[in-house]
């Protein structure tokens, strides 16, 4: 149970860091869509970055409960 532990941990970091990845990505292409092009439909790119971001937070939340509660019940 320690090694599914170790997993579902390793897929909270990776979540979080596509999370953090999404935001940067998003707000990157706002700011380039705000000065520079206006031809980006930034609303549609918006939703699906939001979409995704949502997602992979929320499995990392879901991970690191379900390691939380695997490691208190094995020790």
């Amino acid at each position: 149970m320690r090694t599914l532990a170790k997993i579902l941990n390793v897929i909270s970091l990776v979540s979080l860091l596509l999370t953090g990845i999404g935001v940067i990505a998003y707000y990157v292409i706002e700011f380039i869509s705000s000065f520079c092009i206006s031809t980006i439909n930034l609303v549609e790119i918006g939703n699906v970055f939001w979409k995704i971001i949502f997602i992979c937070f929320g499995s990392a939340v879901c991970s690191f409960v379900l390691a939380y509660f695997i490691n208190k019940n094995y020790e």
